[in-house]
C-alpha cells in the first residue's frame, strides 16, 4: 500500500495529467475529469487529487471557477514569468529579487533599444510615437504608469519574443509604481517623459549606441529613485 501512495502522489497524478494536457488527450476548453473519477482513476484520496489539481492550476493548465468543474487551458509566457518572480522573490526577498530583476530588464531593454535602432519598420516607429504622445498626455494623471509601460513595450515589440514581452506586465506595473511618495508626481512624470522622448529620436535617427547609453541611464535612474522609498530628513 505504501508502494502505491509513493508512485500516485499529487505530484505524479499532476505530472501525469499535464502530459496528457500538453499531448492533446485533454483540449482546451474541456473539462477535467470529476474528483470521483480521478480518484477511482489513481486509486487515491480526494485529499491527493485536490492537491494535485492545485498543483496543475498553479503550472497555469487549469483555470478553476467557484461552482464550476476545473478547465483546461494553456499556460501563458506572462504568467510563467510572474510566478517565477514571485517564487524568485520568496527566495532572495524583495530586495534582493528586485535588484536582480532590474539589472535583468536593463540588459533587455538596452539590447532591444539596439535592435529597434536596427530593425523597427515605419509602422513599428509609429507606435512608438503614439506611445510617446499618449504618454506626454497622461502627465501627471494616475494613467502614466499605463503609458510608461506602453512606451518601453512598444520598442520592445520590435524583438518579437515573447519571452520579452511578458515582462511587461503586471509585475513590471507593481516595480513601476514603488516611487517615493513625497516626490512630486508631475514633476516626476515630466522628467520620465523628457527621457523617453530623447530615447525616441535616437532610434529616429538611427543611434544605437547613444539610444542604448540614454536607456540605461534612464533605468539606472528610475531604479534608484525608487529606492528612496522615504522622504529625506532635513538638513538644518
Amino acid at each position: 500500500m505504501a508502494h502505491t501512495i509513493e508512485k500516485h502522489s499529487s505530484f505524479t497524478i499532476a505530472e501525469t495529467l499535464i502530459a496528457e494536457i500538453v499531448s492533446g488527450v485533454f483540449s482546451q476548453t474541456t473539462n477535467l475529469p470529476s474528483e470521483r473519477e480521478l480518484c477511482e482513476r489513481f486509486n487515491v484520496s480526494r485529499t491527493i487529487i485536490r492537491e494535485a489539481i492545485l498543483r496543475i492550476q498553479l503550472a497555469g493548465y487549469l483555470e478553476i471557477q467557484p461552482g464550476r468543474r476545473a478547465q483546461v487551458t494553456t499556460p501563458k509566457v506572462a504568467q510563467i514569468i510572474e510566478t517565477a518572480a514571485q517564487q524568485i522573490q520568496r527566495v532572495l526577498g524583495k530586495t534582493e529579487s528586485i535588484s536582480q530583476m532590474e539589472q535583468i530588464r536593463q540588459h533587455l531593454e538596452c539590447g532591444s533599444v539596439r535592435e529597434a535602432v536596427h530593425k523597427a519598420s515605419n509602422q513599428q516607429i509609429a507606435l512608438m510615437r503614439d506611445a510617446l504622445e499618449h504618454n506626454y498626455h497622461a502627465i501627471g494623471t494616475p494613467q502614466f504608469l499605463a503609458t510608461d509601460n506602453a512606451f518601453h513595450k512598444s520598442i520592445a515589440i520590435v524583438s518579437g519574443n515573447e519571452m520579452i514581452l511578458a515582462l511587461y506586465g503586471d509585475y513590471l506595473d507593481t516595480m513601476l509604481a514603488q516611487r517615493p511618495t513625497w516626490q512630486d508626481p508631475e514633476a516626476h512624470d515630466r522628467l520620465v517623459y523628457k527621457e523617453h522622448l530623447a530615447i525616441y529620436e535616437c532610434i529616429l535617427g538611427g543611434d544605437a549606441d547613444k539610444a542604448a547609453a540614454l536607456m540605461r541611464r534612464h533605468l539606472e535612474r528610475s531604479y534608484r529613485s525608487r529606492l528612496l522609498s522615504v522622504e529625506p530628513l532635513a538638513i538644518d
